[in-house]
Order: structure tokens, then sequence, then C-alpha cells
């Protein structure tokens, strides 16, 4: 009888340990991919105009991602200028002669791979104001 149960239980058992063992990954890929973004947006800081920037970019991307043979998230960056919450010319005063806010927003995705639960999306989103 106990043969019987335990046969029924295992299954289970095991179907659970890996569904965790799946979240476990993505969780930990998630955590790694809010770090990226964090040494993407200071990278963004530190590096005020876009020719600098490429290059760090490259970098932060090998240490993250390629040195472990990983392969890279989808990186996206949106830089605009901002007047009152209205999207304006970054090189011209607004109307209430204050000068725009510079944001820049960076997203970035990646798609984990899981044994049991399949392919899990994590991304990380985060804006950065300059000015």
């Amino acid at each position: 009888m106990a043969a019987i149960e335990f046969a029924i239980v295992v299954p289970v058992l095991i179907l659970l340990v890996i569904g965790l063992f799946d979240l476990a990954v993505r969780e930990s890929e998630q955590m790694l991919l809010d770090q990226y973004t964090r040494s993407i947006a200071s990278n963004v800081v530190a590096n005020y105009d876009q020719a600098s920037f490429a290059p760090l970019q490259a970098e932060i991307t090998d240490e993250f991602y390629l040195s472990r043979g990983a392969t890279a998230p989808t990186l996206g960056l949106n830089e605009q200028c901002l007047c009152q919450s209205i999207v304006s010319d970054c090189y011209a005063l607004c109307s209430d002669d204050n000068i725009p806010a510079r944001v820049v927003s960076i997203s970035a995705t990646t798609v984990v791979s899981g044994k049991l639960l399949g392919d899990l999306n994590a991304s990380s989103n985060l804006d950065v104001k300059l000015r």
C-alpha cells in the first residue's frame, strides 16, 4: 500500500521541484536584468553624449551576459525632452522660460527558457531624468 502512495506522490513532487526551479531561474534572470538596466542608467548619466555611450554599453553587456555565454537582452533607449510633461524640443526653452527636462527611458527584455513552464519573459524598465 505504501508503494502505491509513493508512486502517486513522487511524480507530483518531481513536477513541483522542476516548476520551482524554473521560477527560481526566472527570478535570478530578472534580478540580473534589473542590475543590467541600472548599470546602463548609470552609464547614461555619466556619458551625456551618445558617441561615448555606445562603447561602454557594449562593455556592460559583455560583462553581464556575453562573458558567461548568455544571450544579451533586447535593449531599448528612448530619449525625449519634456516641458511640463509635454514632449518638446531639447534645445528650446519651455513656454515658462525653463529648460526642458531630458528623460531617457531604458527598457530591457529577455526570454528565460524553463523545463516545465516553457519560455518566461523577463523585463526591466527605468526612466532617468538628466536635467
